[in-house]
């Protein structure tokens, strides 16, 4: 009995299986694209002015604020975790 036979036969499930999963992710992607087209279609992208940006910005000091007190939080933190 000849073991060339299985073989080859492993190699043909192999490359259907790898295809099938090929031809399955193109498809997919394929589709994506087209649904993003369609989305784009339906209602576009919302685009948000400079000014709209600028005023969701936290100020300077809250910003050094909240950046200070999560170092503080960080360090004691660290500095519980070493007593125990």
């Amino acid at each position: 009995m000849s073991q060339q036979p299985i073989i080859y036969e492993g190699f043909v499930l192999m490359g259907l299986g790898m295809g099938f999963v090929f031809f399955f992710l193109c498809l997919m992607v394929g589709a994506i694209r087209l649904l993003t087209k369609v989305a784009s279609f339906v209602q576009p992208p919302k685009t948000e002015t400079v000014n709209e940006s600028i005023s969701h910005a936290p100020s300077d000091g809250n910003l050094v604020a909240a950046i200070t007190a999560a170092i503080h939080h960080h360090n004691q933190l660290k500095t519980n975790s070493a007593k125990i």
